[in-house]
């Protein structure tokens, strides 16, 4: 393998190849506690997409498994080399290619940060966040990964437009309109053809049907006035039915319920402050923000805040514009990544999520399910934080428990490790969508009881990459 790699260096330059024990080892594992560590043979940093090309047709020629990574942080076991090979670190391919304030787009490369991004606020434009997203995390690699959105209207349930792919075959693919010129790529923003929607082929693939090189995506304008609303309850059903209002009629910008322990360990600005701050708040908070834009922003603000007043009336849980003093920093949570240490690591150091789509009505009745589950194997249901993210108009929504833990304790570990996979079936069995099977438990599971679902992808995977080469291992049938 030293030979092959000492080739691929005489291609690339010696600069763009990192063989240090370090550098191998940080590659090797994740956060995640679920997979085993795999060292890679060596890490490849393009600069460009011509250079990500003569990787990938290196790799195919020799067969050497590659795992492209364009993010700071890794969570979930998807860049873990599972078969070895090469890591194609995207994270020097960082420009903001272009922005178009009228047209409300941007194009940017896989290694463009949330940290960077954020940058378009200082002229008026706003990116779509996931929830307080860390802040070295690569853009691409959350809307490729399909993250949810803390705006749930329809309309930016999607946030890529067009996107530039190397294929495992060194071709390059661009999607919709970027296909029919592609020497204007950062001009063109329609995702639809020519033919198939080709994203939808590379979203949720893990990096297993080819590299995206970058994407023009959507933004919007940063609103000129804001007004926030807070509904809080001890129970998770008695929202359901004001949530299931405020999306009907499209009320409100971002939109999102959190429980006492997320909302507190997001907020509070040192570990010894979370317990303080949970216990001033109910078990249970829906937040709303209401905007004004561009073009009339009192007018609109207005009318919209006297329609979310009304629709709530015949509710028993009261709207309020107050949280514990806490208005300013929930907005900041709502509109920029997380700064510094990621929050779900603050408390207790690790932690492990499980999440899934499914309806706002079924919600409560997946809590209940794991807080039975969890109760049953000895993990204190106070200790696990949820949140409840509405999609596509309140049509179905994102559900995120996160198992807070040390991972430096062997006996919490084993727990989690027990208490995730005997959730993973009980939420399956109750109907819960995992649309991202990450880790090889999932994954297995998802395509067992998904048989023609999984005979499919493979003869996709097949099709794409012939010689199996692009992040093999992460794809279980």
């Amino acid at each position: 393998m030293s030979k092959l790699v000492k080739e691929l260096e005489q291609i690339l330059g010696r600069e763009h190849i990192i063989r240090t024990p370090s550098a191998l080892n940080s590659h090797s594992a994740d956060k995640s506690c679920l997979e085993p560590r795999r060292v890679p043979m060596c890490i490849c940093k393009p600069r460009t997409v011509e250079e990500v090309k003569k990787t990938v047709e290196f790799c195919d020629k020799h067969k050497i498994p590659l795992v492209p990574s364009s993010s700071g942080v890794h969570f979930y076991g998807r860049t873990i080399p599972a078969d070895g090979g090469i890591i194609v670190d995207l994270s020097e391919m960082n420009r903001i290619v272009k922005f178009d304030d009228r047209n409300k787009n941007a194009t940017i490369e896989a290694g463009v940060t949330f940290s960077q991004f954020e940058s378009l606020k200082e002229k008026g434009l706003l990116p779509l966040f996931p929830l307080c997203v860390p802040e070295r995390k690569s853009v691409l690699t959350s809307y490729l990964e399909r993250e949810p959105l803390l705006v749930p209207k329809l309309e930016y349930y999607e946030p890529i437009l067009t996107m530039e792919v190397v294929l495992p075959t060194g071709e390059i693919l661009r999607t919709g309109s970027a296909a029919v010129k592609p020497s204007k790529f950062a001009e063109y923003v329609v995702p639809f053809g020519p033919g198939l929607n080709w994203n939808q082929i590379f979203q949720g693939a893990q990096g297993t049907l080819g590299i995206v090189t970058s994407a023009t995506v959507k933004i919007e304008h940063l609103p000129k006035l804001d007004k926030l609303y807070f509904l809080s309850s001890n129970s998770l059903e008695e929202l359901v039915d004001p949530l299931y209002e405020i999306q009907r009629y499209l009320l409100g910008y971002e939109c999102l319920v959190l429980n006492d322990l997320d909302l507190a360990t997001i907020l509070a600005d040192r570990k010894s402050e979370i317990e303080v701050l949970r216990h001033k708040l109910a078990r249970w908070i829906l937040i709303v923000c209401l905007s004004g834009g561009v073009k009339l922003p009192e007018e609109k603000l207005k009318q919209e805040e006297e329609d979310f007043l009304e629709i709530l009336r015949g509710f028993s849980v009261e709207p309020s514009t107050r949280l514990e003093g806490l208005e300013e920093k929930v907005l900041l949570m709502l509109r920029q990544s997380c700064k510094g240490e990621y929050w779900k690591q603050m408390w207790k150091g690790d932690f492990q999520d499980i999440f899934f789509v499914t309806t706002l009505d079924k919600t409560p009745h997946h809590f209940e399910v794991v807080e039975k589950i969890s109760s049953e194997l000895g993990y204190p249901m106070d200790e696990v934080g949820c949140y409840i993210q509405p999609l596509v108009r309140g049509g179905a929504c994102h559900m995120e428990f996160t198992f807070f833990y040390d991972s430096n304790n062997d006996k919490q570990l084993k727990k989690i490790k027990k208490t995730y996979e005997k959730l993973v079936e009980c939420l399956f069995d109750g109907g819960a969508f995992f649309s991202r099977p990450y880790g090889s438990f999932l994954s297995k599971i998802t395509y067992q009881r998904n048989l023609a679902y999984a005979r499919i992808l493979k003869e996709i995977k097949e099709v794409f990459d012939p010689n199996n080469i692009m992040n093999p291992g992460k794809l279980c049938f």
